[in-house]
């Protein structure tokens, strides 16, 4: 019988952490055992989770980030498959039950279903903004989950105990990006699972200054440099295969860019050519040297001209 583990981290999340646990307890499947990681919130949030103490396994620790604290929930997990969400966030009932009817009998490490993304004036789903086709109510198997692994949500993820462990959980230095970190290291391990049914609310809430999409706008220097340490780790993962290793060096080479970018917005031209002439060195090909021309030449416009508008869907 495979065992399933639900890690709830949480931060000054008081009013509203009890809609995420109320979910996982509402499963028409109910998980082997439910982990709330209390990250040090100093709103009341461990008296609320006190009301749920007899249904729940509460972790205590000093704010660390949600990085420390799902792997805090993991290191003492039992379960063989381990599903994150977040306390802001919810699951219908039926998101375990598709996760034990997909995971039964297969070689998968990982599986993801879909998710309704929800700002407080427009919601879109996560397939369609991600461009993830699948039938409904049937898991598709794809032999790697490299092309997929940016732009996930961890709360419709269902990931193998073992395979977190080999690749040693979330790194806890990053306190943004790094769910996208775990997901490329897990995308080389093996197979992967997509059903288009959709399973969980991913929130933005309204006035909710802890968001990490807000904090990624708020110190867009230590974003950039975050998205790029995504695949400076990635090169370094001895599974890639030839074409993913080309793809990874490629990806590295766009982040730089960006991170040039931003540098030079801030006016840290110094910075900003180091990292521009770091790009076209990591670039596979020399396509990496000809894009940086415009940026030298004609400096922001350059820059844009290159990277482009890419309109994404915003939930604030």
């Amino acid at each position: 019988m495979v065992r399933i583990s639900v890690i709830i981290p949480s931060y000054n999340r008081a009013t509203v952490v009890h809609q995420a646990i109320e979910s996982v307890l509402a499963q028409s499947c109910r998980p082997n055992e439910v982990i709330v990681v209390d990250d040090g919130s100093s709103d009341g949030t461990l008296e609320v989770l006190n009301k749920y103490r007899n249904e729940i396994v509460i972790v205590r620790q000093t704010n660390q980030g949600a990085s420390a604290a799902r792997n805090a929930g993991l290191a003492i997990a039992t379960g063989d498959w381990i599903s994150f969400l977040d306390s802001d966030d919810i699951w219908y009932p039926n998101r375990i039950a598709i996760l034990l009817r997909d995971i039964h009998a297969t070689e998968a490490g990982v599986h993801v279903a879909n998710s309704i993304l929800e700002g407080p004036d427009s919601e879109i789903e996560l397939f369609r903004l991600r461009g993830i086709k699948g039938p409904a109510e049937q898991a598709i198997m794809v032999d790697s989950g490299f092309e997929w692994a940016s732009g996930l949500q961890l709360g419709s993820v269902g990931i193998r105990r073992d395979w977190l462990t080999r690749v040693g959980g979330f790194d806890s230095s990053m306190s943004i990006y790094e769910d996208v970190h775990l997901l490329y290291r897990l995308s080389v391990l093996g197979p992967w699972q997509f059903t288009a049914e959709i399973v969980a609310r991913v929130r933005r809430i309204a006035g909710d200054k802890g968001a990490l999409s807000r904090k990624a706008i708020a110190n867009r220097d230590y974003s950039a440099r975050m998205y790029a340490k995504i695949f400076e780790d990635l090169r370094a993962v001895s599974e890639l295969n030839p074409s993913q290793r080309i793809a990874a060096c490629r990806h590295l080479s766009g982040a730089l860019l960006k991170l040039a970018y931003t540098k030079a917005c801030a006016g840290n031209s110094t910075e900003a050519k180091q990292a521009l002439f770091r790009s076209a060195r990591e670039h596979p090909s020399f396509k990496g040297w000809i894009k940086i021309v415009p940026p030298l030449l004609l400096g922001r416009i350059g820059y844009e001209a290159i990277l482009g508008v890419r309109r994404g869907f915003y939930r604030d």
